[in-house]
């Protein structure tokens, strides 16, 4: 797929949170129709990760050579003391060791998290009406027709739907629908809807490799602090882990 340069800095603009609300929305709104437009997303987003750790490795490798130049042109007049080789074995040892970390958790690894902490929804026929075809198909784990049907009901004044299609969507790994779906599915009137929503949607941008709005998700929720909310101990573990 050849893109074209607008679209092409559209994409830069939206890895880098640059975009409006309204215009990051009308994005993501593109990718749900365009997956090959999802591909190149995620493309672009592990290259800059990518250059980011690079940059990164880098940083740590002249502060390394710094290091080394000033060790060298230091006067040897009497042997050091055990402590001082002491101190520049720990400089090493906290080098590699960030290195390590700048290869392997610089950025948050949301594949991980997501596969630590999703977990299909086992009420996820919320406030909804129980005897729909669509939930006794995804109760037996057939998320694509389950899907199908859900996308043919019309949603009601608490957005059960438009969360049950979320979830669908997260199932089937198609991170972009679940998120359009789930955000409208936190404009609910009904609590218990609204906290699941959230929960799914920051796993949902966990599953897209969007953490920067994922921490944001989950920041939101536990700054809220309600003890009632049974998403708030594992939307504070997750930020703890990765972020």
């Amino acid at each position: 797929m050849e893109l074209s340069d607008e679209l092409l800095q559209q994409i830069d603009d939206y890895l880098n949170n640059r975009l409006a609300p309204d215009a990051r929305a009308e994005f993501e709104a593109q990718m749900t129709s365009r997956p090959v437009l999802q591909t190149e997303v995620a493309t672009q987003r592990r290259l800059l990760n990518t250059m980011a750790t690079l940059k990164t490795k880098q940083k740590l490798k002249e502060a390394y050579q710094q290091y080394a130049l000033e060790a060298a042109q230091t006067p040897k007049v009497r042997p050091l003391p055990w402590t001082t080789y002491a101190v520049a074995a720990s400089v090493v040892g906290i080098m590699v060791t960030a290195a390590y970390f700048a290869t392997n958790w610089f950025k948050p690894n949301t594949e991980v998290a997501f596969n630590q902490y999703y977990q299909p929804e086992v009420g996820a026929r919320g406030d909804c009406p129980q005897d729909l075809p669509a939930f006794k198909l995804y109760e037996q784990k057939q998320y694509q027709a389950a899907l199908v049907a859900a996308q043919a009901l019309s949603d009601d004044s608490t957005h059960c739907i438009s969360y049950f299609i979320g979830l669908n969507f997260l199932a089937t790994n198609q991170f972009g629908n679940a998120i359009l779906a789930l955000q409208v599915a936190q404009q609910s009137s009904n609590l218990t809807t609204r906290r699941k929503a959230a929960w799914y949607l920051g796993l949902a941008y966990l599953q897209a490799n969007d953490a920067p709005q994922a921490e944001r998700v989950f920041r939101k929720m536990v700054s809220e602090n309600d003890p009632e909310n049974p998403y708030l101990r594992p939307a504070t573990n997750i930020l703890k882990q990765f972020f």
